[in-house]
């Protein structure tokens, strides 16, 4: 008689901490890099629409293709689905949300995944590149994957167009090399910047809005140099700006969407206030920590990132990676500590 063949699954409730989707998002990007099944239960469970929504589906549905995954049918409304990754295939790929959906949340699943192949990967995302509840296009290309290319991960990402909430339309290019050279950060310490960079941006408005952002946030950061980069083009009708700066060990970034009713100055100085803190506090921006801890426990080794503070998204990661890679995260004393 044949010996049954047991495949162990790892279960995660994805109603744990914050509950959104990131942890599913997080959960099969690592399943894939790490090779384990998972079986996911609790899908965006405290949510007004629980479930897979159109942005969650398409993550499944890339996972799935560069893995060669066997995958549970991802429909929408789902709450729970099983995933089985096979091995990792680099290449030339391309994803359309086909919403507004955040580009740059599928690209993030996609990295860490990507980099564990033994060739160069080319990803076409289409969806939206700054929109509400996700980084901006700028953030991840400027802080986000500066961060993970200190931990010795070789990527970059570029706009290849705008796309605005509710619309979407926007395209991205996210360029992946094999993580080859893995090395921990030690503990991170902070350097005043000497220069910030100002990203404004706004399409179907009047052209004074990229204007008068970028102008408000320069003001507001007035003590420091001050590069400023406008772009008057993209799809639907909307407005951003980001900035970003180098701060030796890490770099930091805030940003802000425009929205109707808040007037384009609002929208600047909002970013820079929040900017202002994150230098006040000589600490990562609150974005940051939770978007890399997973490529932090898969660098190896022992790193550490001072917090401005402690968020329920970074909650809910520790949770995860501790759970998926038995690796020790912890948070004391404002510091984050992995390994």
């Amino acid at each position: 008689m044949p010996s049954a063949h047991i495949v162990f699954v790892l279960h995660i409730d994805c109603s744990h901490g914050e509950g959104g989707g990131q942890i599913v998002r997080t959960a099969l990007g690592l399943a894939v890099a790490l090779g384990v099944p998972v079986a996911l239960e609790g899908i965006r469970a405290g949510r007004k629409v629980p479930g897979l929504r159109p942005q969650h589906r398409t993550v499944v549905e890339a996972l799935s293709a560069i893995s060669s995954a066997k995958v549970s049918e991802p429909a929408l409304g789902a709450t729970s689905l099983t995933f089985v990754p096979g091995r990792t295939v680099p290449g030339s790929y391309s994803f359309d949300i086909g919403t507004a959906g955040s580009a740059t949340l599928l690209a993030h699943a996609l990295l860490l995944p990507l980099s564990m192949a033994d060739a160069p990967s080319c990803v076409t995302l289409r969806g939206g590149t700054d929109v509400p509840w996700s980084p901006t296009v700028d953030y991840y290309a400027h802080v986000t994957v500066p961060f993970l290319s200190r931990l010795g991960l070789s990527a970059s990402v570029s706009c290849l167009q705008r796309g605005y909430y509710p619309k979407g339309g926007g395209a991205i290019r996210l360029q992946v090399g094999p993580w080859k050279d893995r090395r921990a950060l030690g503990r991170l310490s902070f350097t005043e910047p000497e220069r910030v960079t100002i990203s404004s941006s706004s399409a179907g408005l009047p052209d004074r809005v990229a204007q008068e952002q970028a102008e408000a946030a320069a003001s507001a950061l007035s003590a420091y140099g001050a590069e400023v980069l406008l772009d008057r083009t993209g799809h639907g009708i909307g407005s951003a700006i980001t900035l970003w700066a180098d701060a030796g060990g890490f770099p930091v970034g805030a940003s802000c969407i425009g929205r109707k009713g808040l007037p384009a100055r609002e929208v600047g100085l909002c970013a820079a206030n929040e900017f202002l803190s994150v230098l006040e506090a000589r600490a990562a921006d609150p974005h940051l920590p939770d978007q890399v801890l997973p490529f932090m426990a898969m660098a190896g080794g022992c790193s550490s990132l001072p917090l401005l503070e402690v968020t329920s998204h970074l909650t809910t990661m520790q949770w995860l990676v501790r759970n998926v890679t038995a690796l020790p995260v912890t948070v004391e004393g404002g510091m984050l500590f992995v390994g």
